[in-house]
């Protein structure tokens, strides 16, 4: 007992650290019904001061800062467990030598905790982008459901012959110049509305293909308020992967509603690409959520969708079928779990509700 004892006084400084660190992390989620995270996130030192200052430094490059640093974290972290394992074998006092190690390595990681916490969990507890922009959403019978699906699938059908397609008759398309058109769509979006202005163009991984395996298509990194996306993954829905992950670098956490907003800046973009990737995603959401609603509807309102398009969606599906595994299985709970735990009770299943929003544009003319 001593000995422990001494060994907390030993490193007090670290572990005072690391308790420190974890608190504050959670000041933003027991501040949730206060107001903290509109008045002193996204409207105050991190949206007005931090994000501009990430963006200065990090958007410009052209690769991942994240990814770099991502990698460098791994190969870090191996480093440092193999030489405090080294480092242990040869002490006389092993054990003290792994309680350090164990303190310093608990409060770099409590650190990067809090900072994740204040950067980006933080706006999970803002007003959702319904409620600041006033829409109202309301329960969607299978009609609606139906209406709505057949919208988008009009859509398609207007636009899959206007988009380029490869040999086997697949649409395809730039992924740079896919980038570079949503940037310019959001670029427009925030000439009225402040909340899309000055965002970065989203990353285009190097380890994609890692991506797929843990069936990720982008991801935000709150540390350089980076947007990355996975390149290797079928035209069809990149675009609109894009957008969704340039509206969390634009403050939206949601995932549902970053969805919306993938799908609003896509099919407003006025680049037929663009808008073709926007109303793909629209469709393949709407459709599941009418087959779930009434299969009978569902199947009526897939029947009039042209081959052209049911091919660029067959060719996105079987490329995902690829992946289909224990590592995807793992990286899909991983993700559901952390949804969960920020307010997001549904989980994955959260990607769903852009519906709801959609309807208050297709429907109930909330404009884009």
């Amino acid at each position: 007992m001593k000995a422990f004892a001494a060994l907390l006084k030993k490193y007090r400084i670290r572990l005072a650290v690391a308790a420190a660190a974890a608190l504050l992390a959670l000041l933003p989620g027991q501040l949730a019904r206060t107001g903290f995270a509109e008045r002193y996130v996204a409207g105050g030192p991190v949206g007005r001061v931090i994000k501009p200052a990430q963006t200065f430094l990090f958007g410009s490059l052209p690769f991942s800062a994240a990814e770099l640093l991502l990698a460098a974290a791994a190969i870090g972290l191996a480093l440092y467990v193999a030489l405090a394992a080294v480092s242990a074998v040869r002490s006389e006092k092993r054990g003290e030598t792994l309680f350090g190690a164990a303190a310093l390595l608990l409060a770099v990681c409590a650190v990067l905790w809090c900072a994740f916490s204040f950067l980006w969990s933080a706006y999970y507890y803002r007003p959702s982008f319904a409620d600041r922009r006033g829409i109202e959403l309301r329960p969607l019978s299978a009609d609606d459901l139906y209406n709505m699906t057949l919208i988008a699938a009009a859509q398609l059908n207007a636009l899959s012959g206007e988009v380029p397609r490869n040999a086997d008759g697949v649409f395809d398309c730039g992924y740079d110049e896919a980038i570079a058109g949503v940037k310019a769509a959001f670029d427009r979006a925030g000439e009225t509305d402040g909340e899309f202005a000055g965002l970065s163009a989203a990353k285009k991984v190097v380890m994609s293909r890692l991506m797929s395996r843990l069936n990720l298509t982008g991801f935000y990194f709150p540390y350089t308020n980076e947007s990355n996306v996975n390149a290797d993954v079928p035209p069809l829905l990149f675009a609109s992967t894009v957008a969704h992950e340039m509206s969390h670098q634009a403050g939206v956490a949601r995932e549902d509603e970053a969805n919306f907003i993938g799908w609003a800046i896509c099919a407003g973009s006025g680049n037929a690409q663009i808008e073709y990737s926007g109303w793909a995603l629209g469709f393949i959401h709407l459709l599941n959520a009418l087959y779930a609603a009434d299969p009978q509807l569902c199947e009526q309102a897939a029947g009039g969708l042209y081959p052209a398009v049911w091919a660029d969606i067959a060719d996105n599906g079987a490329y995902w079928r690829r992946f289909e595994g224990r590592a995807a299985e793992a990286a899909t709970a991983v993700n559901d779990g952390y949804l969960k735990s920020h307010s997001q009770e549904q989980g994955v299943r959260s990607y769903g509700r852009m519906i709801d929003l959609m309807a208050a544009v297709l429907l109930d003319g909330g404009g884009q």
